[in-house]
């Protein structure tokens, strides 16, 4: 995903089903370069995916 921001320079990257610790980390990395993320990532309620460390805080939420 780095590379692909990298060589092709994306305003939005969606990403569906983040579920490892590399691929959020990715998605980290890829967020803090300006590139706008929409992603998903599965849990069986909003409190499992807040006390989830894969998931930092900043993944709930939205911002128009």
């Amino acid at each position: 995903m780095i590379e692909a921001v990298e060589n092709h320079m994306p305003q939005v990257i969606v990403i569906d089903e983040i579920g490892r610790e590399q691929e959020a980390a990715a998605a980290r990395t890829i967020a803090e370069r300006g590139v706008q993320l929409v992603g998903t990532a599965h849990g069986i309620s909003l409190e499992n995916l807040l006390i989830n460390p894969t998931y930092p805080i900043w993944w709930v939420g939205s911002r128009a």
